[in-house]
């Protein structure tokens, strides 16, 4: 904990230095020592006793702990109360590390508050910490306080706004505070709202004895007024405002911003007003047609010019045409997209805005869609040289007849056709042709493809083949165009590869074992020549965490270069479940003679999450400069996203993750890291993890590609209940009571949304697991003659039924004992066989072995644990406990022995086939071979990949389930906890 506080006016206290030194050093007897020797020379100031206090809580043994925690509490009962902002921060920070009670600390501000009233240092730092805490009620407190005591603040006035709202719009937020802080930001607005208009009318009579500290002054604070109107259902209000001609979009405080017509856009759908977004939508498209922006007799109203050309501008127009169920809006909207597409330089939104109106219209019995149709042709036949041309017609084209598509399919084939080079012609007219064809690919994927492959139809599969087969033959065609392109940038044909590999992962579902290795390559060969495909790099990674092949998946995370706000975002697809595939340091060999690469996963993982702590330093420092900037709207932003950031669900994740990895390792959980510090989740976890980044061509109503690449259950909210659950226990195994996460916390993650399959079924055997052990802890922990109010049995006080059920209690876990050396014995795991020669240790397969071996890691200490519980309280008889710990040491022992066994089983079969088998399976044998049947998609690959390049990367594959055969082997050497009384 850095909380010690070692500096008085600025400047540095040699003692407390010291003291500092002490507690880094983790000497803390001498700490203690130094403490003891400065109280008896008469030291007794707030600042001394706090340091002291953390002194004895940095103590091991929880007797000191309680005395440091006595200190403290004295600190806060003091009368007079303590005003020093300092000392009550770092009282907070304590509270803040070890996960106490907030309302003690509020109150503690608030009787600091009492005491010095007019302290603007004080109430500002209360604001401050408050709000970094989350903790907007007390934060509203202050504000309010600085609001009354320095009148004449702009800025206190507004803090007091957003603190009010937040309040008000906070998830757990009773009625009762909805209702009263959401009127006290409402009243605050509409005075500062009703202040601007008296400002204008004063202006415009030339009178200057209105007062202006309250009152609205810029867009952002307008934009804040209508977010709280807006969030209070209070639309029609904050519709008035943005129409008003003292205060509104075009007044003088507006400044015609488009960011308030953007909002004035989505108050209007929000109300149903369909006129008013009709007229306002209309105008704005008609200020931004080419003819009216070279025309200087009719000036543009809305100064918004080109901008008004927004697809969402288009979308709010027909969509109000639509609800207003008006011919003539109906016929002004047509009229108006035609005229757009009349215009010599097309805008793209206007065509899209054709596609979407012919898509919406209502259609009558018999309507043919040959406009539907033709629009689609038209738009491909400007767009299909650009990559964006799939995604823009996607929304549109399936709502044409499968018969219509089939048709256009062909039609739109021609035309890339048509676009086909001569022979010898320049690169930039081979590219438009490229590129037209990867469309027609897609379309062709998404409209067949994808529909037709479900289950072992073998003509489905066949067609599945052949389109895998034209996607290859198009990107060999292609691998001589955008040889010259920077390394940062994709060629021409990626695309062409991407839907191969995308392809050849759906035959693998469906039962093509070799699918899945020729994916790979494809994808590996792809980035041999076009070195940063994100899309690649983001497919090949879940490829090789699934085939159990670290050292790649590491490889290629790294090459991504993720950046701190990306963690939440993207780190899953390496992180998920890491810690049961390969906890430990990920060695791969270095090219020629460079030393091998290393990477820990436990170090990348601790960065991480030390990272959540500085983006939330970041967000705070920038609330802060929000404030004083009087960007209020941008504040209120900022607070939401910290908020969001401090729910986030893969940094739970990442810290389960971590403590696993760690556990496994042997090595000490959480050492010089934020990650403990951090606030137990709630019910508002937010998962923020972008499945959107992966490219998906799958069709309307099917599961997105991002699906397929899971392979198994994906870890979500009931999947971190059960793993937060471990986690506590471990905690107390460790000695960490004060990261106790309560079991409302953890029954609340999954309460309110109902569970997805999401836990293996491993994981399911060691939640078992570890629910027996935190029964026994219970039990063990209550001392004779201990019933509470909840119990409705005398149960603790029957000493019989306690014995019974402990003895019943070292039966189940003897029973999960024998299951998993069972499991172990009878192989009852799966390797993956990726031929009838090549099984491999892949994702499933380590993940049962590793959670086995994680099982035993927490076993061992929680027997420690429950030793020294029974000898405190007696609750069955001596060394009952100590002879269960002694038979579980011994099993596991043997059952280590088990695990080497089994990895040097799998390391032979892997050796058996060699790299040549992973060749094999790739080209699918020689053309030459009699045995070979045939495979269309291998006589690609047989054409596309050279030799050498495939030998290295088959090799390299082979390397890679060869270091995490080490990798497993190595986890299985740690010295793991031993039973005490057996050292």
């Amino acid at each position: 904990m850095n909380i010690l506080i070692d500096e008085v006016n600025g400047r540095k206290d040699k003692n407390d230095v010291l003291l500092r030194e002490l507690l880094v050093a983790q000497n803390w007897k001498q700490a203690l020592s130094n403490c003891e020797k400065r109280a008896k020379k008469g030291e007794r100031s707030d600042r001394f006793m706090v340091n002291k206090a953390l002194v004895l809580l940095h103590f091991p043994d929880p007797v000191r702990q309680k005395q440091g925690w006595e200190e403290i509490q004295r600190l806060l009962d003091r009368k007079p109360p303590i005003t020093d902002p300092t000392i009550i921060s770092a009282i907070e920070a304590i509270f803040e590390f070890r996960r106490q009670d907030d309302a003690s600390i509020s109150s503690m501000w608030e009787r600091a508050a009492a005491q010095e009233p007019g302290s603007e240092t004080l109430l500002n730092m209360w604001y401050k910490k408050r709000l970094e805490r989350n903790d907007y009620k007390s934060a509203q407190k202050a504000a309010t306080q600085l609001r009354t005591s320095f009148p004449k603040s702009r800025k206190y006035y507004y803090m007091a706004i957003v603190s009010s709202h937040l309040v008000a719009s906070a998830l757990n937020a009773s009625d009762n505070d909805r209702k009263l802080f959401g009127m006290l930001a409402y009243r605050f607005l509409d005075k500062a709202a009703k202040d601007a208009v008296s400002l204008a009318e004063s202006a415009e009579s030339a009178k200057t004895n209105s007062d202006d500290v309250k009152s609205l002054k810029t867009p952002s604070d307008i934009q804040l007024l209508v977010a709280v109107y807006r969030d209070q259902g209070r639309f029609q209000e904050a519709t008035e405002v943005l129409n008003s001609p003292r205060i509104g979009i075009k007044s003088r405080i507006g400044a015609n911003s488009w960011e308030l017509t953007r909002l004035m856009i989505g108050l209007y759908e929000a109300t149903e007003s369909w006129e008013e977004l009709f007229a306002l939508c209309r105008q704005l498209l008609l200020d931004a047609l080419p003819e009216s922006l070279s025309s200087t007799s009719q000036p543009n109203d809305l100064g918004h010019g080109v901008f008004g050309d927004d697809f969402a501008v288009w979308a709010g127009l027909i969509r109000a045409a639509r609800c207003a169920q008006s011919k003539d809006k109906t016929s002004s909207v047509d009229e108006l997209i035609r005229n757009y597409l009349s215009q010599k330089s097309i805008s793209r939104n206007a065509r899209l805005a054709h596609l979407l109106f012919l898509s919406n219209s209502p259609h009558a019995a018999g309507y043919d869609y040959t406009e539907l149709s033709d629009s689609v042709s038209t738009y491909f036949h400007s767009y299909s040289s650009k990559s964006v041309c799939f995604s823009d017609l996607r929304h549109y084209i399936h709502r044409l007849p499968q018969d219509r598509q089939s048709t256009l399919l062909i039609e739109i084939a021609c035309h890339a056709f048509s676009l086909r080079p001569m022979v010898g012609s320049s690169e930039s007219s081979k590219i438009p042709w490229l590129v037209s064809e990867i469309n027609v690919l897609k379309l062709d994927y998404y409209l067949i493809v994808s529909r037709s492959v479900s289950g072992a139809d073998v003509a489905s599969l066949e067609l599945l083949k052949a389109f895998i087969s034209n996607c290859l033959r198009l990107y060999k065609l292609s691998l001589p165009l955008g040889s010259d392109l920077p390394p940062s940038e994709r060629r021409p044909g990626d695309d062409a590869a991407i839907l191969a590999a995308m392809a050849l992962i759906r035959l693998y579902i469906e039962g093509d074992k070799t699918a899945l290795l020729r994916s790979t390559m494809v994808l590996e060969y792809l980035l041999s020549h076009s070195k940063h495909n994100y899309d690649a790099l983001l497919i090949l990674i879940r490829l090789y965490t699934y085939l159990g092949v670290a050292t790649q998946a590491v490889e290629h995370y790294k090459r991504l270069d993720i950046k701190n706000v990306q963690h939440s975002t993207i780190a899953w697809i390496l992180f998920m479940r890491l810690s049961s595939i390969h906890p430990s340091v990920v060695a791969s060999k270095g090219s020629q003679n460079a030393p091998p690469r290393t990477f820990d996963p436990a170090t990348e993982l601790s960065r991480m999450l030390a990272s959540y702590k500085k983006n939330t330093l970041d967000m705070q420092a920038g609330i802060e400069k929000c404030a004083e900037g009087g960007s209020y709207y941008n504040m209120l932003d900022t607070i939401s996203l910290k908020s969001y950031t401090d729910n986030d669900f893969s940094k739970w994740m990442f810290i389960c993750e971590l403590e696993r990895m760690q556990r496994l390792n042997h090595s000490e959980f959480f050492t010089n890291n934020n990650a403990s510090k951090m606030k137990a989740p709630s019910r508002f976890v937010h998962d923020s993890r972008d499945w959107d980044a992966f490219p998906n061509y799958e069709a309307e109503g099917r599961k997105g590609f991002v699906e397929y690449l899971h392979f198994d259950n994906v870890p979500r909210r009931q999947w971190l209940a059960s793993q937060l659950r471990i986690h506590r226990l471990w905690g107390f195994v460790k000695g960490r009571q004060h990261e106790y996460i309560p079991d409302d916390a953890l029954d609340d993650l999954i309460r309110w949304n109902p569970p997805k399959k999401e836990i293996t079924d491993t994981e399911a055997a060691v939640n078992s697991f570890v629910t027996v052990l935190e029964m026994t802890m219970e039990i063990l922990s209550q001392p004779l003659n201990s019933k509470t109010e909840e119990d409705d049995e005398d149960f603790f006080d029957d000493e019989k039924a306690v014995t019974e059920f402990l003895h019943h209690i070292g039966e189940l876990l003897k029973d999960y004992q024998k299951s998993a050396a069972n499991s172990l014995r009878n192989h009852h795991y799966q390797m993956l066989a990726l031929s009838p020669k090549l099984c491999v240790p892949y994702q499933d397969c380590l993940h049962a072995l590793f959670l086995v071996i994680d099982s035993f890691r927490i076993l061992m200490p929680c027997m420690d644990l429950f030793v020294a519980l029974n000898n405190l309280n007696k609750r069955i008889q001596p060394g009952h406990i100590e002879s269960w710990a002694i038979t579980f040491q011994k099993r596991i022992l043997e059952q280590n022995a088990v695990l080497t066994s089994i990895a040097k089983g799998m390391r032979q079969k892997l050796d058996e086939a060699g790299s040549e088998e992973i060749v094999r399976i790739c080209l699918g044998g020689r053309e030459d071979d009699p045995d070979v049947v045939d495979d269309p998609v291998g006589k690609e690959l047989r054409d596309l990949f050279p030799k050498d390049w495939l030998d290295d990367m088959s090799a390299i594959l082979m390397d890679g389930w060869r270091e995490s055969l080490d990798g497993l082997e190595r986890v299985i050497k740690v010295p793991g906890p031993r039973h005490r009384s057996g050292d």
